[in-house]
């Protein structure tokens, strides 16, 4: 029996559980957080976990508590900083640019084996590319070593109706650590 032990941050409705429930026999939803009100109740609605590790705000959450719990950790930080659709402020963006850095010190105080992160393509060419080396940095810095590709959702699973490209960042903790 394959069991996964799984945290996510930026959950919206769970689409990483979904994605855990297809390959594992058992998914643990050992925490998540989530700050959209609506997400939050389509989650719960989809998902058990217990309310006192369903956090609402990145910015408060403490991760230590969860440390030698959790398997994987999948954020999927927000891309609105970094699509060639929006404004481009970055990881400077006040809103939502610097959140990836909430996520990365979440991680930094769980310590999973792996960790998943996942944005628009937009994000490779941010700041002429400043932005991707400044993660992968940090990861390495916290004490992982990263892989990524970009994906195209239509060639996922044959039943996505969408052609949007996403990165995705796949971090191994790194073995001294």
């Amino acid at each position: 029996m394959k069991k996964l032990n799984l945290l996510t941050l930026f959950s919206g409705v769970g689409s990483p559980e979904a994605g855990a429930l297809r390959v594992y026999d058992e998914v643990n939803n050992i925490a998540a957080c989530e700050w959209d009100k609506y997400a939050r109740e389509s989650y719960t609605a989809n998902y058990e976990i217990d309310q006192q590790h369903f956090h609402n705000d990145i910015c408060s959450m403490d991760g230590k508590p969860y440390k030698g719990k959790v398997d994987i950790i999948f954020f999927g930080f927000p891309c609105t900083s970094f699509s060639i659709a929006g404004k481009r402020l970055g990881l400077n963006d006040p809103k939502t640019g610097n959140l990836f850095f909430q996520g990365a010190r979440i991680v930094k105080e769980v310590m999973p084996e792996y960790v998943v992160m996942e944005n628009v393509a937009g994000l490779l060419s941010d700041d002429k590319g400043e932005t991707i080396k400044t993660i992968l940095k940090t990861m390495y810095k916290i004490g992982y070593k990263c892989n990524m590709n970009i994906v195209n959702t239509k060639d996922v699973g044959g039943q996505t109706p969408q052609n949007r490209q996403r990165v995705i960042i796949v971090c191994k903790r790194l073995e001294n650590e």
